[in-house]
């Protein structure tokens, strides 16, 4: 399972020459120190909870990230900051995974920093940071985790980099009368809990987003019912790149018993950047 080092350079993921800089010039850096803390934690979580590494009998190698910035933000020291990034990760996440030089002999995977304009989920426009693992001599992501590191002025009128998108979600299902579901936000999507579940018997422990080798978007959701067993339909939709809400997947109907805690895992397409969950008792 261990690639070679052309593999390696195959992927693009070579990393500059030049040794990495002290820890105090982050300060120079287009990131603030607590935005550059924020995403080395995030960053660092996301590796740790990645199911490559957590099943994983022996240490996982990844080649240092390559630097994107598809922002209208000038960034001068863009790998700079990558390099930067990529030890303070190390510091964090622990024994099971590293980031190395891409000539270190047993490096499996690529990785990718990318600057790019996003909205946030209150329809703001800001720049987001991601980070991609990257299966070699491909872009396949394997994994990507999102970290916003600054919010943007609104647009002048008239237009300007940021033009208006939809909003992630609406509040009621869609072709159901009106209801007021309680919505909560999550990095990558939002999930409307049914008011009927709302009130105390169905809460919500966990949330997290992985993407598989196909590129497929898993998102996990881990429920708990109380006092009582609840039998509840959960109606998935996803947003493409463009903000372009998509027909969702079959509902799917789950039992739930008293005070065990159950993991949900839905798969929505390459295609989907956020999500839309809808939960309703049955």
């Amino acid at each position: 399972m261990i690639c070679l080092l052309a593999e390696c350079l195959i992927s693009g993921c070579e990393e500059p020459a030049n040794s990495p800089v002290p820890r105090q010039a982050h300060h120079q850096s287009f990131l603030t120190p607590p935005e550059f803390d924020d995403c080395a934690a995030r960053f660092a979580d996301a590796l740790r909870r990645w199911p490559v590494v957590d099943k994983a009998d022996q240490q996982i190698l990844l080649a240092a990230p390559r630097w994107k910035n598809e922002s209208p933000l000038a960034v001068s020291d863009g790998q700079q900051v990558a390099r930067e990034l990529a030890e303070a990760v190390n510091l964090r996440v622990g024994a099971k995974v590293k980031i190395v030089h891409a000539n270190t002999i047993g490096c499996r995977y690529a990785s990718e920093l990318v600057l790019e304009p996003a909205r946030n989920n209150l329809d703001q426009a800001v720049l987001a940071l991601t980070l991609h693992v990257l299966r070699p001599g491909t872009q396949t992501s394997l994994l990507e985790e999102v970290s916003i590191v600054r919010r943007l002025p609104p647009p002048q009128a008239g237009g300007g980099l940021f033009s208006p998108r939809p909003r992630a979600a609406p509040t009621t299902r869609p072709g159901q009368p009106e209801r007021s579901y309680q919505v909560i936000t999550f990095e990558r999507g939002q999930v409307h809990l049914d008011p009927a579940l709302a009130a105390g018997r169905v809460s919500i422990l966990g949330e997290r987003t992985t993407r598989d080798a196909d590129g497929k978007l898993h998102v996990e959701l881990r429920l708990l019912s109380r006092p009582e067993d609840s039998s509840v339909e959960v109606l998935a939709y996803h947003l493409d790149a463009s903000g372009q809400r998509r027909p969702p997947l079959s509902p799917n109907r789950y039992e739930l018993q008293a005070f065990k805690p159950r993991t949900l895992v839905l798969t929505l397409p390459k295609s989907a950047r956020r999500y839309d969950l809808f939960i309703a008792a049955k």
